[in-house]
This record gives C-alpha cells, structure tokens and sequence, in this order.
C-alpha cells in the first residue's frame, strides 16, 4: 500500500520508537512483541469490564494463543500494531457507551483518527467510533458530538493534508478475477489456516499433526459467529450489555469492512478483529459453556501452544520467516501457487550472511551490487543494504577480492545435480554462497538499438533510505531492450555454464539465446523465481537477452559452472 497512499507523518514516528532506545534492528521486534503483550492486557481488561473477571482471563488467553496473533507480535511489521490499536479503540468504546461523557468521546474519537493513521486496515475503526458516538448523541450533547468530531479531525490533518497530494499510480496492480466478493468472502471464512501457512515453512515439510491441527483451524471464524451468537441470546446475562454490543458491533464491521476494500487486500486486514474476537469466544466459554466451556478453552489453547512454539522454532531454524504473498492476498491464487513463496531472513540470518559477503569474501558494499546475484542475495537487499553498511562498520573490511562474483541462494534452491559440481559453498545461516569466476563480461555488454550503449547497472541502495517503499531499479532507455553480452572461454572444454537470467521489476523476459545457436540449449526445469535459463557449450560468443518492460527494472544474471 506504500506506494498507493499517502501516510501520515505519525505511521514513521510510532515505528521509529524502538530505535529511539536502541540502533539494532531487533529492537523493532521485541517492539513488535510489546504490543503483542499490551494487546493481550487490553483484551483481559474489555473481557473484564463486559463480563467480569473470568471472561477477562478467558478472553486473554484466547488472544495469546490465536496464531495470527502470535504471528503479529514476533514480525516487526506493520500489521503488528493492528490488535492493540484495535484492543484500545474498542476499550474506549466499552468505557464511552457505559458512561457517555465528553471526555470519553474524544478520547474515543482520538484514538480511532490515530488508529486509522498508523495503519490503512485500521479505517474500519474510524466507522466504529462514529457509530458509537452517533447512537449515543442523545446522552453525549451536540457539543459532545461537536468536540468529539473536531478532536477526531484535528489529530487527521496531516492525513488530510497529505491525501491533497494526487495518489500516485500502482507500481504493480494484478487484476481481479469475476466474483471478487464471492472469492474474499471465501477467503474470510479460511483465514486461519491461509495465515497461518502464508508466515510458514513449506507446507510440504510439516508433520502429519501440524497439518492436521492447521485443518482443524478452518472451523475458527464458525466458532466466532457461533459464540457471537449464543452471546446474543445471553445479553441480559452479561454484567453490561451495552458493552457486549459494542464487542459484536466491532467484530462485524471490521469482517465486514474486508469485502469492500480494493483488490488487492491482505489477510492482516481481519486482524482488527482478532480481539473481539477473542472477547466473544472467551465470554461464552466462561459464562455461557460451564465447566465444559473452560475445558474446551483450555485444551484448545494447550494444542494452539504446542502448534506456535513448532512454528517458532521451525521459521528460526531455517532462518527465515516464509511468507507466501500470493497466499495472503485475500481473493488471490490459490495454494497451489507455491512457486510465489518468498522468504524474509531473520535479523541473525542477515548478520551472518552479510558478514559473509563483506568480511569472508572481501566484496565491498559499493561493488555488491555488480558482484553479488541470486534470489537470496535480492532478499538480503531489501533492506536497502543496511546490514552489508553494518558489517563494514563493525571491523575493518577483508580485502577486496577481484574476479570473482558470488551467488546467494537458500539452502536446497540450487539443483542438487549442478550444487554439486560447484566447489563447496559458504554456508551463512540459510543461504549458500557461491564463488566463482564468470564467463560472462558484463563490462563489455551493450544494447541492440534501444540507443545502444551500455544497459543501466542495477543501482546500489542507501541505508535507511526509505524511498518509494520499494528496491531501486533501472531504469531503461526503451521499453523493448536487447542486451548483448560477450562470453569468455571456458577454462576447459569439459565446462558447462548454466546462466540463470532473472527479471526484477515490472516486465518478462521474452529472448535468452546464443551465438551461434547450436552452442546452447535452453532449460526447461528452472526452479522457482529464477526466471529463463540457459546451458552454454563451448564456442558460445555472445549471449542475447530480450526484454518487455512496463517500467523501472533490474536484470539480474548469474551463473552456475559444472562439468560435462
């Protein structure tokens, strides 16, 4: 959404908190877990307040055991702030329409125009407090409702003052596919299992019982409509009324909030919801249900721990926290799009690979850009080169090596066939790196037509500078280049190279051949994301690559040497 939007100053002034006490990039995590830890706090407390202190404890530990919520509070990400704007915004709420006095409406309405502020999912908010403010207008005053709206609007302006600004186009927009409702509403209805798989290991590598007990998390949102309805029935009995009809109002909105969003809208959208959720579900339990009731609650939340605490180790052990962005696009592709599977490296993972690079391998970060290729290095490098700047500043860099380039790639990504015909790789928590000596000389590379001339290099990126939210990519003189590389002779004629040309940006690659032809066949069996490849044989001169660009993009080639 950052490139669609316009946030307020306020979003980049709460994620910078955490760095205001620390410069290390954990500490944006153990951020992210504190709000997890209040936001836990805020549900015991809207449980107790509506239905006493049973509910509360019951309604908290629904919460600290749900797996989205779980997941929220170990991501530094910015749907992590979602439960606790979405716990504080309905305690306001819970407080105003007990006692509807002026200061619980501003307070109420100030915290709803910050909510929507530090994140878009949190909008739906905004209606909640309004609708609360509205049906209690009567007992408020129309100076209530006045101060209330005016605190609201004042605490916007800078949203407002940012949105006269024309929102820029999308730099990437899929279409939409008929029935979009039909589709997000299916999506609604299986959330707990999409989440919970799109933040996970390959679903392939799970024991029999993980994927069982995930199955089993398809019947979650029909618990909560099923507790919210026997919590309707119960009404008279819960110690404020009103304050349950503010819970249930919060939860259907914030559901219902989803199906009107753009296409593209994520699952953390329902996150707002998580913690009425958890109200609803822990009230029944412990009011409506009995001693079965907590029975029930407790072995679920039992089996729920045991399910996180694989979770946690499995992500950490691999390095990375897996996230499926295709899976998590509400009304997107189903799971069978496994091959959209990118992987966010863990702060540790980052240290140690970019420690790699720097220090073992003497690639200084200036020339990191040119050198360093491969779908694990592009997910190093989303965080504009913050750790390679770090690993040079921590000690002095090893000495620059010249002639060779690296390949970064996770562990079980490169063919084993071709894995191991390279010499050993470098290991570097979840990634492998590859040292070699390329054949291709980019330095004499040159387009056809298109201007001629040498192609864009991949830019290099600037710590902390934000940007457009995205990688910085070339940008090209036309929008249909071909590239032309020479070749160098192979070292021996027992040498095969694979070239792996990968595209990043908006655009595909349309031509991968060679000179002369019959020196190349290409490769069918391109793993995942790598793009278009091709085998060189001996005699190969020049290798062409044609391209179809929408815009700003980074071609990237590397490549992997065996023997016949």
């Amino acid at each position: 959404m950052r490139n669609r939007f316009h946030l307020s100053a306020l979003y980049y002034y709460f994620w910078s908190v955490p760095f205001f006490f620390s410069a290390e990039p954990a500490a944006a995590y153990i951020f992210a877990g504190l709000l997890g830890v209040l936001a836990t706090a805020l549900t015991f407390e809207i449980g107790r307040r509506v239905a006493g202190g049973s509910a509360g404890v019951a309604a908290a530990l629904v919460f600290a055991t749900m797996p989205l919520a779980v997941i929220d509070g170990r991501m530094a990400w910015a749907p992590a702030a979602l439960p606790v704007l979405s716990a504080a915004v309905l305690l306001a709420l819970v407080i105003f329409v007990d006692r509807a006095t002026w200061g619980a409406a501003i307070a109420l309405a100030v915290l709803a125009a910050v909510a929507a502020q530090l994140h878009l999912a949190a909008a739906s908010l905004v209606l909640v407090a309004a609708a609360g403010i509205v049906l209690q207008a009567r007992r408020l005053g129309v100076g209530g409702v006045v101060a209330a709206g005016a605190a609201g609007a004042v605490v916007s302006l800078p949203t407002l003052w940012a949105l006269s600004t024309p929102i820029p186009a999308a730099v990437v927009a899929a279409p939409g596919p008929d029935g979009v409702t039909g589709g997000r509403l299916l999506d609604i209805l299986t959330v707990g299992r999409r989440g919970f798989a799109g933040v996970s290991p390959d679903p392939a590598t799970w024991p029999g019982w993980v994927d069982a007990w995930i199955s089993a998390e398809t019947i979650w949102v029909g618990v909560v409509m099923a507790c919210a309805a026997i919590a309707v029935v119960r009404i008279p009995s819960v110690r404020r009324p009103s304050g349950l009809s503010a819970v249930l109002g919060t939860l259907l909105v914030s559901a219902l909030a989803v199906l009107f969003l753009p296409w593209e809208a994520w699952h953390y959208y329902l996150d707002v919801g998580l913690v009425p959720a958890a109200v609803v579900v822990g009230l029944v339990a412990a009011t409506a249900l009995g001693r079965s009731g907590w029975w029930l609650l407790l072995g679920a939340a039992a089996g729920r721990t045991v399910l996180l605490l694989w979770w946690i180790h499995a992500a950490h052990a691999g390095g990375y926290v897996g996230a499926n962005l295709e899976l998590l696009r509400l009304g997107g592709p189903r799971p069978e799009f496994s091959e959209a599977r990118a992987r966010i490296p863990t702060v540790a993972a980052r240290d140690r690979a970019s420690g790699t690079l720097v220090h073992g391998l003497g690639i200084l970060p200036p020339s990191l850009w040119e050198r360093a290729h491969g779908p694990g290095f592009s997910d190093l490098d989303t965080d504009n080169g913050f750790f390679f700047e770090r690993a040079a500043a921590r000690r002095a860099p090893a000495e620059p090596r010249e002639g060779h380039d690296v390949l970064v790639a996770y562990r079980g990504q490169v063919p084993v066939a071709w894995r191991n015909a390279q010499p050993a790789p470098i290991v570097a928590g979840p990634f492998e790196v590859f040292r070699y000596a390329p054949l291709l000389e980019r330095s004499g590379a040159r387009l056809l037509g298109c201007g001629g001339g040498p192609p864009p290099v991949r830019p290099a990126t600037t710590p902390l500078a934000y940007g457009d939210g995205g990688l910085k990519r070339s940008a090209w003189p036309c929008d249909d280049p071909v590239v032309l590389i020479p070749l160098g002779e192979p070292s021996s004629d027992d040498v095969v190279v694979r070239v792996f040309a990968r595209l990043d940006g908006p655009g595909r690659i349309v031509e991968l051949d060679v000179e002369p032809p019959a020196s190349a066949r290409v490769i069918g069996d391109v793993p995942p994301g790598l793009g278009r490849a091709i085998e060189i044989h001996g005699g190969t001169t020049l290798l062409r690559i044609g391209l179809s660009l929408d815009g700003p993009a980074s071609l990237d080639l590397f490549e992997l040497v065996g023997r016949r």
